[in-house]
């Protein structure tokens, strides 16, 4: 008998950030990182700390100036501007300019182009090392390597012009932790059929049913490729969202919690960026009986 369904969600936590600071480097979101602040919040407080010190002058938007409200140590998380800074810290990275910044924002061109200004300032390593990386790799072999494990390459064929730059700054970190996100989802997706030494028989009737496992077993042992077969290969993986996975798993807290294990070992290994330096990307985990009913899970 299964246990009824719940989600798993693990979510790779400020992914494509993080490679950004791992590359650049840069030293500020790098260390925040490691010390596992709200780099965002930490931002925020930062870009309103400058606009109100320097008393720069922020054009209203339905009669509020973000980033002025209120003292700007005392910004928290669900704040619009927390959220605001988010997508700057995204749009900055990869240099998208202010007109689609102004845009994401949903706020003037003046604002967007003040918010970039500060956050480049803050970050002058963005522009300094990871832009200007970016751009010596593209004029040099119009290639970008990704890092081990997860080693290939991307060329650039077009004309080498800023549009073509702006593809190499969002790539790198994009096809990395896609990259990642893939390796884990294929890891996970196959874990029972590579069990030949059936270590996994428990969970595997824990998720499918026992009255099953005979019918499972004589369908790997002739390398079926049915859909049944196929998903009984692995965790039932329902969705792959961005950086996210989604796994539909029977509600018993043993499995629930092997599952999440399994899931964190694979996408938490280390990322050779740098040779002395190599980045983990931890994943946080959500559970819930939907997708709008998700609550924290911690791994006990």
């Amino acid at each position: 008998m299964v246990a009824p369904r719940i989600w798993l969600f693990p979510d790779m936590n400020q992914a494509e950030s993080r490679v950004v600071a791992w590359r650049g480097p840069v030293p500020k979101l790098r260390q925040w990182y490691i010390e596992g602040q709200d780099v965002h919040l930490k931002m925020t407080h930062l870009i309103a700390k400058a606009i109100q010190e320097s008393k720069i002058p922020i054009p209203k938007r339905d009669g509020i100036a973000l980033f002025t409200r209120k003292p700007w140590d005392e910004f928290i998380k669900g704040d619009e501007e927390r959220e605001q800074t988010k997508r700057i810290v995204h749009g900055g990275n990869y240099e998208i300019g202010v007109k689609k910044t102004a845009l994401i924002l949903g706020v003037s061109e003046v604002l967007a182009r003040i918010l970039l200004a500060i956050y480049y300032s803050l970050n002058p390593e963005i522009k300094n090392n990871y832009h200007v990386w970016i751009r010596t790799e593209l004029k040099r072999t119009r290639t970008l390597w990704m890092p081990n494990p997860v080693r290939f390459r991307k060329v650039f064929w077009d004309i080498l012009d800023d549009d073509t730059y702006r593809q190499g700054y969002a790539s790198y970190p994009q096809c990395i932790v896609a990259a990642m996100l893939n390796r884990t989802l294929v890891h996970c997706a196959n874990i029972f059929r590579k069990d030949s030494n059936e270590l996994l028989k428990d969970q595997w009737c824990a998720w499918y049913g026992v009255e099953n496992w005979d019918h499972w077993r004589s369908l790997r042992d002739v390398n079926d490729r049915s859909p049944q077969a196929i998903l009984w290969s692995g965790m039932d993986i329902r969705l792959n969202v961005h950086d996210a996975g989604g796994i539909s798993a029977p509600s018993a807290p043993d499995l629930v919690r092997w599952a999440a294990i399994v899931w964190r070992d694979k996408a938490e290994e280390q990322i050779w960026i740098t040779e002395n330096d190599p980045l983990v990307i931890p994943v946080d985990f959500k559970t819930g009986s939907s997708w709008g009913e998700l609550e924290d899970y911690k791994i006990a």
